[in-house]
């Protein structure tokens, strides 16, 4: 039997995306190749550059600038912005990984909280393809015709090679190669960046002057990890092929499916859906013993005409391995079905699992609206039934303008997130209306000496009694005019309740949301 491959006759490919995020949001819109683009994404000290195109750059943004700052830095209407949605890149790059399985049986995703980047194990396939430059060259080929900026490399090692695709290749240019045998005297011309370190560790580093992987190689190996962390020896290790770094395919764990032929094919709905919650309860048997949950699901009917399949796809809020829930979820989505013709089989297909929360039931519960299980049956239910994109929750970001400062995401797209607030800011936040509306409609209002609104008309003139305000607002002049205006929260004689602005330049008054 043929032993394993050893970092000597292993070869392995990277394929880097650089500005992976950037890419995938102008793949997906393309009008946003036409403008600097950065990607958002809000932390504790406010919303700040994660990414960020090429003409951004040339304007003066960098990463980790805040988003306020970069659009300061390259002048009104010029930045386009949009958020950081990490769950969205992950599963492009998967798909993008299942194109590549053309030129690896084995293709995996950079082991990174958010990865740029495929490998490929090129390991005994070269003969295929005559040689293993032809092999890279067609890999170069796929990526252009897919309009992608790639840079690729091959080498023994995967450390190598995502060093090399990172720091020697040209954007866009041809793939990098570097053979067994050269192995370590390419890797000592790297820079200390290319072993996949921590900030921390970087910076350390730098101080003493280590800004070369020939520094780090000549140092004793058996000091680096108490002064280092046990990081950086793994890393250097696994560049030269000294310590194994596996590849993980990222289809390893195969979707659990199940399918029911009928021996006559079936044409009323009341056998297929007995069928297909058979079919689920066998896999939630599955997911229970392997304690996981359904966050993808596929129903599939196949026609005895051999026309094309109906589907009905599953976008789950939290993960579930409940037969029962399931089944409602498919009931609610095929509440319409009406299929075209007899139904020859029916197969379900769980594609994407997650470990489920263990929670133990309360004797009494003040408020079941509270429960997070009960939340994610309804958003499930909703999703199933209006379709994922119609249900979405709201997304914090840090800006001043409250018009601002949220953004609508899919709720099945951002599950776990939640965002706590301090006491006085929930209450302030509670007041304002859930769409706020910058350009609202002229409004009549009449206040007292100090500017406070005492009488709006809202289908006639009706006295204010309770105001909450002023909330000053007073920033954007990056954006070519500076917004200065007084924000109020009113409740009317009748109870209606009104989010009202009044600019300070004009005097003029606007209704700016409403409940």
């Amino acid at each position: 039997m043929p032993g394993r491959p050893t970092h000597r006759s292993r070869r392995i490919a990277c394929v880097w995306l650089p500005d992976w995020p950037v890419q995938r949001r102008r793949l997906a819109e393309p009008l946003l190749a036409r403008r600097p683009l950065v990607i958002g994404a809000a932390d504790s000290r406010g919303e700040r550059v994660a990414a960020l195109s090429d003409e951004a750059r040339r304007l003066g943004v960098r990463p980790g600038m805040t988003v306020s700052e970069a659009e300061a830095l390259s002048g009104h209407g010029v930045l386009a912005v949009a958020p950081h949605e990490p769950g969205a890149d992950r599963r492009a790059l998967q798909r993008l990984a299942g194109g590549c399985e053309r030129y690896s049986p084995v293709v995996a995703l950079e082991d990174a909280p958010e990865p740029s980047a495929l490998l490929l194990d090129l390991t005994g396939l070269a003969p295929l393809w005559r040689t293993e430059a032809r092999l890279l060259a067609a890999l170069v080929g796929h990526c252009r015709q897919q309009r992608l900026s790639a840079q690729i490399a091959a080498a023994p090692t995967v450390g190598l090679a995502i060093a090399l695709a990172r720091h020697e290749v040209a954007p866009g240019g041809a793939a990098v190669t570097v053979d067994n045998s050269v192995c370590r005297e390419r890797a000592e011309g790297l820079p200390v960046e290319s072993l996949r370190l921590d900030a921390g560790t970087l910076e350390r580093l730098d101080a003493l002057g280590v800004r070369q992987l020939s520094q780090l190689l000549v140092l004793p190996s058996d000091g680096l990890p108490a002064r280092f962390g046990r990081l950086l020896s793994k890393r250097l290790a696994q560049l030269t092929g000294e310590a194994d770094e596996p590849l993980v395919s990222f289809r390893s764990a195969p979707p659990l499916a199940a399918r029911w032929p009928f021996e006559t094919a079936v044409s009323s709905y009341e056998p297929l859906r007995r069928a297909v919650d058979e079919l689920i309860a066998r896999l939630c048997a599955v997911m229970r013993r392997r304690r996981c949950g359904a966050l993808r699901g596929l129903v599939v009917y196949e026609f005895a005409d051999g026309g094309e399949h109906q589907r009905i796809v599953l976008r789950l809020f939290r993960p579930t391995n409940s037969a029962r829930e399931l089944s409602e979820l498919v009931a609610l989505n095929a509440g319409g079905l009406r299929p075209r013709g007899a139904v020859d089989a029916v197969g379900v297909v769980i594609g994407s699992t997650a470990p489920v929360e263990r929670r133990q039931r309360r004797l009494f519960h003040d408020d079941p609206r509270d429960d997070p299980h009960e939340l994610a049956l309804l958003v499930n239910r909703l999703a199933t039934r209006c379709g994922a994109q119609r249900v979405t929750r709201v997304l914090k970001r840090r800006s001043v303008l409250p018009e601002r400062a949220y953004g609508l995401s899919p709720a099945v797209d951002e599950p776990g997130r939640e965002f706590p607030l301090a006491d006085a800011l929930r209450e302030r936040t509670r007041r304002r209306p859930l769409l706020l509306d910058a350009a609202g409609e002229p409004a009549r209002v009449e206040s007292d000496p100090h500017g406070a609104p005492v009488r709006v008309e809202h289908g006639g003139w009706r006295r204010v009694t309770r105001c909450w305000g002023p909330e000053r607002i007073e920033t954007g002049w990056w954006r070519g005019a500076s917004v200065r205006r007084d924000a109020y929260w009113v409740e009317l004689a009748g109870g209606a309740r009104l989010w009202l602005v009044c600019d300070l330049a004009s005097g003029q008054w606007r209704y700016s949301g409403r409940s």
